[in-house]
């Protein structure tokens, strides 16, 4: 059985001011809301990388089960980031309101 890569890192950009404890506090606030919301770290890499593969594609052809299959992990995926940002910058406590977070995976 093959193991599945499960790394991924959160970063809020557009903090520079912000001391390193507050962003890393926001930081983990995010990743640990995708991963309640997602099922896990493996479920928050195995969603993001879908919802890459779906925008990479332009797929005029998918079916219509297909189609919303997609459409559902595109929203699944906002949902949970919605979530995860306002989890983020209730550590902020209003400070770095311009900021945003990145999820990379690795």
């Amino acid at each position: 059985m093959q193991a599945t890569d499960t790394r991924y890192c959160v970063v809020l950009c557009d903090s520079a001011s912000l001391p390193a404890r507050e962003r890393i506090a926001a930081e983990a606030a995010y990743a640990r809301s995708l991963e309640r919301l997602l099922g896990g770290p493996e479920g928050v890499v195995e969603t993001l990388a879908s919802v890459q593969r779906i925008q990479e594609q332009e797929d005029d052809d998918a079916s219509p089960e297909a189609r919303a299959l997609a459409l559902a992990t595109i929203n699944r995926w906002a949902k949970a980031a919605a979530a995860a940002r306002q989890a983020g910058m209730r550590e902020l406590q209003g400070e770095a309101e311009d900021g945003y977070f990145e999820v990379r995976l690795d």
